[in-house]
């Protein structure tokens, strides 16, 4: 086999996130279900545009969380209205590719992974004692970087800007298919998948199916439910999907890793 020929690629991101790494996919000769899990979405609260130009305005930095988080804090307030003096930081190299696209050249990110351990392993977070730090995230996911922050003596502010809705898949249209290949970039999404199974059978011929994981925290959740056919990739970028997808199509029998 070459490329990706044979495989039958289900994309699971936000509506409207995968059309790049489908391209590449199809190119090489694989197959492409367009699946997304989750939609985002304003807050039901909306942030008001003042709020949060306040916020940035006294923040010594602003950290975003996710792509996702830099594409709604524009939606609330206008690039050209953003206040010049916070140092902008990335959660990982997609975040800052969105920061930069919006005309921030000078943007700090890790140079490894794309999680609250690896922004929180950089020098300019060991030391952060008094200074203003205002983290723009989505409603819920992980509360370590904002504790970890404020144990370190940060004044942490947050500013809530999206949510995710639920798009629980159909189980009928999906299972006629033997085998597919999901490609799971948020536990929130494999949440959604999982819940989505309505009996026994449904959960059978998940557990059947094959998992590209674009984190640890991840396949260890798909774990933890039974999942147990995956392969792990570097981060979510579409260029280490890529690379993991091809991988996989060399690749006969499959297990997740241990973390």
């Amino acid at each position: 086999m070459s490329g990706l020929q044979g495989l039958r690629i289900v994309l699971t991101r936000p509506v409207g996130q995968s059309a790049a790494l489908s391209a590449r996919i199809r190119a090489a000769g694989g197959a492409v279900i367009l699946l997304p899990l989750l939609e985002i979405a304003p807050p039901l609260t909306p942030v008001d545009a003042a709020v949060l130009h306040a916020q940035m305005a006294r923040a010594d930095e602003v950290i975003f969380i996710s792509p996702n988080a830099v594409r709604m804090a524009l939606q609330t307030l206008s690039a050209d209205a953003w206040p010049p003096t916070p140092r902008l930081v990335a959660i990982g190299k997609g975040t800052a590719r969105a920061l930069r696209a919006a005309g921030f050249t000078q943007v700090l990110a890790p140079d490894e992974g794309a999680d609250s351990e690896a922004l929180l392993a950089l020098p300019e977070f060991v030391q952060c004692a008094g200074r203003h730090t205002l983290i723009v995230r989505g409603e819920g996911g992980r509360a370590l970087l904002a504790e970890t922050l404020a144990a370190r003596a940060a004044q942490v502010e947050q500013a809530v800007v999206y949510r995710r809705i639920a798009l629980p898949p159909d189980f009928t249209a999906l299972r006629q298919y033997e085998l597919l290949l999901f490609v799971l970039t948020s536990s929130e999404a494999l949440r959604v998948l999982l819940h989505a199974a309505r009996d026994a059978g449904d959960a059978a011929w998940l557990r059947a199916q094959a998992f590209l994981f674009a984190h640890p925290r991840i396949a260890g959740y798909a774990r933890t439910s039974g999942l147990n056919r995956g392969i792990m990739t570097s981060s979510p970028e579409d260029d280490a999907v890529f690379a993991a997808l091809l991988e996989y199509a060399q690749q006969q029998h499959l297990h997740i890793p241990e973390s």
